[in-house]
């Protein structure tokens, strides 16, 4: 079931890489995408994410071991996008169950990225 969830996921993710999601290749196009529209179609987000982050929550400790590490580039940049996007999400919305998804988000990923790397998302989302 769970790897049915990541195949899913890995195809929705690639997707989402033509949309205002899209994780930035290089410096000049970080630049662009920071400065552009910060209007964000977060329901389209939410689609894609919450299935996997279920799944994930739902699985046995045993199956959950190795997850990371079959999601695609694409789909560990959609997570890292989406932890990073819930601090903000949950004070607009006034939702604590927003951080909770976020780091969810960030257990999947925990596995597959340096955890280094994923301490601007976890900090956010401390503060949110």
């Amino acid at each position: 079931m769970i790897d049915e969830s990541v195949e899913r996921f890995n195809e929705a993710a690639a997707a989402l890489q033509a949309t205002e999601f899209r994780r930035a290749r290089t410096p000049g196009e970080w630049e662009r995408l920071r400065k552009g529209p910060h209007k964000r179609n977060y329901e389209e987000l939410f689609a894609v994410v919450t299935p996997i982050l279920e799944a994930f929550a739902a699985a046995h400790s045993s199956d959950r071991t190795g997850i990371g590490g079959k999601l695609s580039d694409d789909a560990r940049g959609i997570l890292e996008t989406f932890a990073y996007s819930m601090a903000v999400l949950a004070v607009r919305r006034e939702s604590a169950e927003l951080i909770t998804q976020g780091l969810l988000a960030l257990a999947v990923l925990g596995e597959a990225e340096d955890l280094r790397e994923l301490t601007p998302c976890l900090a956010t989302l401390q503060i949110g």
